[in-house]
């Protein structure tokens, strides 16, 4: 009985931290959905299927950015300039 209590335990724990990132996960999707139509104005136009896209990888990037902010705190990171030179003007961006 002790060793069919801790497989039950252990399946137990399994599905709910599946059940747990699932939440996490579609949690994400939801403040996608939230900033979308917060920001609406303010986002340039993109296609309903393309902010579909968006929604559903938001929590991946906010997943890689949890993580490299953890690396970032054991890591040595420093600055690197990227030089921008560009000579293009103002009114060449309405072409």
């Amino acid at each position: 009985q002790g060793v069919n209590a801790i497989k039950y335990a252990i399946i137990f724990s399994i599905i709910y931290r599946i059940i747990y990132l699932i939440s996490i996960y579609l949690s994400n999707m939801i403040t996608a959905i939230y900033v979308f139509i917060s920001e609406n104005n303010k986002i340039k136009k993109t296609s309903f299927t393309q902010k579909i896209k968006y929604i559903l990888l938001w929590p991946t990037f906010d997943m890689i950015g949890r993580i490299t902010n953890f690396i970032a705190l054991f890591k040595k990171v420093t600055w690197k300039e990227i030089p921008h030179i560009n000579n293009i003007k103002i009114e060449d961006l309405d072409n």
